[in-house]
């Protein structure tokens, strides 16, 4: 096991994004040199890269670390982390998303992140935060994926994939599901009503009848794993004398993850459901504020090209 050391907690320059700064004593203790992974340890665990105290400030019992990394370990200044020499290897995957903000992501921008996290040595740990200068604006990214292990560094034939939306928070997740839900619901209302059906059931295949969705998810999730392919969801449609209709509601894959697919058959009901959902309103509303978000960020960017440009024009002459 990795020797370990409490240490606490000072500020560092910005320019030291990504690096903790130990006194040499203490790394020869724990057998680090410089560009080492370490294992930052507070009320979170985080990485940062192991560098030399600065010469004219010998911190003994002290560890300085930028913003970033006291957020990932869940510290602030004048409190104590527990650091160790991690064993880190490549990465063959890592997968990020922008923390707040809307990104036109191509290959390109994805090759240019990680070829700066490449040149800067730095360690991707997953649940952790991190930033990439861009045109003179660090954009910070969250990390949701890193293998196979969840601590690796980033080489050149590391996969590095770029989502271009923020990844949700676990409120803002339920809060987006319940919406889709009552959008479902609300929309197989105005299917009984077009039918003139009494109550609906879903099923999956010839199986047992549900009155609720719940249910029937559980099974075709845990058939369409046992067999390995995808298992359709059908919701019937009833009236006293019998059934009416069945329609095909969902599919459910091998790997749990659930495509509705009921909008597909029936666009007229969608347009006439879409002019009356209050629901929708509030999706809508939902994506204008994004919509403005998005300008807000495209003026920002604007901003920064035509400085580059300004400089690059300067620089030239």
């Amino acid at each position: 096991m990795a020797k370990e050391i409490s240490l606490r907690v000072a500020e560092a320059k910005p320019s030291d994004a990504g690096k903790a700064r130990i006194n040499p004593k203490i790394m020869k203790t724990l057998n680090l040199k410089a560009g080492d992974i370490i294992e930052v340890k507070g009320k979170k665990r985080t990485v940062a890269i192991a560098r030399p105290a600065y010469r004219d400030v010998p911190d003994v019992d002290i560890i300085r670390i930028p913003l970033f990394v006291r957020k990932n370990a869940g510290v602030d200044v004048n409190e104590c982390v527990t650091i160790a020499k991690a064993d880190v290897e490549e990465a063959e995957s890592v997968l990020l998303a922008p923390l707040d903000m809307h990104l036109n992501v191509d290959t390109s921008f994805e090759n240019f992140v990680k070829t700066r996290l490449f040149s800067a040595g730095a360690p991707v740990l997953k649940g952790d935060s991190l930033s990439v200068e861009f045109l003179g604006t660090r954009i910070p990214f969250k990390v949701l994926r890193v293998k196979p292990q969840e601590i690796g560094t980033v080489s050149m034939i590391t996969e590095l994939k770029i989502r271009s939306e923020p990844e949700l928070s676990p409120e803002a997740r339920t809060n987006l599901l319940e919406q889709m839900r009552n959008y479902r619901f609300a929309w197989l209302k105005n299917i009984e009503k077009h039918y003139a059906a009494d109550y609906a059931q879903f099923r999956v295949s010839d199986c047992i009848l549900h009155k609720n969705e719940e249910p029937a998810l559980k099974q075709a999730k845990q058939k369409a794993k046992y067999l390995n392919k995808t298992v359709s969801i059908f919701v019937d449609l009833w009236e006293n004398r019998g059934k009416i209709v069945s329609l095909n509601w969902a599919l459910a894959s091998p790997n749990g993850e659930i495509e509705y697919n009921y909008e597909k058959k029936f666009p007229p009901f969608n347009r006439h459901l879409i002019s009356s959902m209050d629901t929708i309103g509030l999706i809508m509303s939902t994506l204008k504020e994004h919509e403005k978000r998005f300008d807000k960020i495209s003026q920002q960017l604007e901003s920064i090209t035509k400085k580059f440009k300004l400089r690059n024009g300067t620089d030239s002459r």
